[in-house]
């Protein structure tokens, strides 16, 4: 359906009818994407048809005019997942040796301290006690699998641990009809994902039958899910857990994931917990590199074809 609408140019003119109204707003291509994927993804009613046909006209826009990719990728992403996620990672300067060297998913963080000088402050401490949390919880992970627990105390060394604060809006009944979820259904890249959610419900776990179940928030306890790197590093003895989050409760929802991933350059070798685990089929590999290699893979369908 996108290369139909594509090819017939209905999107294009669209989009370019757009672009007058919002050039005096700073990024003023940025919100002309985002403006056209609301309008594009109303008409259509698929977040794929938007994504391929707007995303076909913008993309090379945008990059012409040097905005970063993070940001071209965001405005497409907002025709799909209903929410919005301020994320970072642990603190690094830019002269950490790690960032020197350009391991994956190693960066100094961007704080909007001069906006919200707060966020920062109150951020990190919670960060860095539910990252602690993190390692306890596989540590006894490593004990009821019969391994050693100094596995993960090595591998968390400079952990990539990156955390989300997550906003839902509330979603009608045409947006459920149309499947658009406050977060589609996906598994986690990484090894452990803490979750402290609130009150109002709206994750659910798909199990083994296939069904989904609601992860109904409980008082004072966290949600704990299992990612697919820690799948792989168990040789499957641990599996990843298929997700979603659909916002029925007519409110605003908020949510805090912290991502407990180990350090980029860890290694992670299926043998830790099976050594009978067949290398062939599951090789060591960095964490940092995994995880990179899946979050490019999530966003291929946002690359322009080649010429």
């Amino acid at each position: 359906m996108g290369e139909i609408l594509y090819r017939t140019r209905l999107s294009e003119d669209m989009f370019r009818g757009l672009v007058p109204w919002m050039r005096w707003l700073p990024g003023g291509l940025l919100h002309t994407n985002i403006a056209g994927c609301t309008i594009f993804a109303a008409v259509s009613g698929s977040s794929a048809a938007t994504l391929t046909t707007v995303g076909k006209m913008s993309i090379p826009e945008l990059r012409q005019r040097g905005y970063p990719e993070y940001m071209i990728i965001g405005t497409l992403a907002s025709a799909h997942d209903a929410k919005e996620v301020f994320f970072w990672g642990r603190e690094v300067a830019p002269d950490d040796p790690d960032v020197l060297a350009g391991l994956p998913l190693v960066h100094p963080n961007q704080w909007p301290d001069r906006a919200a000088p707060f966020l920062r402050e109150g951020i990190l401490p919670y960060y860095e006690a539910v990252m602690a949390l993190g390692l306890r919880i596989l540590t006894c992970l490593a004990n009821g699998l019969g391994a050693d627990p100094d596995i993960f105390v090595r591998a968390y060394d400079r952990p990539l641990g990156r955390g989300q604060l997550v906003y839902y809006p509330a979603l009608g009944e045409e947006d459920v009809a149309a499947q658009r979820f406050g977060a589609a259904e996906h598994s986690d890249f990484g090894v452990l994902t803490t979750l402290q959610q609130d009150n109002l419900g709206g994750l659910q776990v798909r199990n083994r039958s296939d069904e989904w179940i609601e992860a109904m928030p409980i008082d004072n306890t966290f949600v704990c899910n299992i990612g697919d790197l820690l799948e792989r590093w168990t040789n499957g003895r641990l599996v990843s857990t298929p997700h979603r989050v659909l916002n029925r409760s007519g409110k605003s929802r908020f949510s805090i994931p912290i991502f407990c991933d180990p350090s980029s350059d860890a290694i992670v070798d299926p043998r830790d917990f099976d050594p009978e685990a067949d290398i062939n089929i599951l090789p060591p590999i960095a964490a940092g590199a995994y995880i990179a290699s899946k979050s490019r893979r999530n966003f291929s369908h946002y690359e322009t074809e080649k010429s």
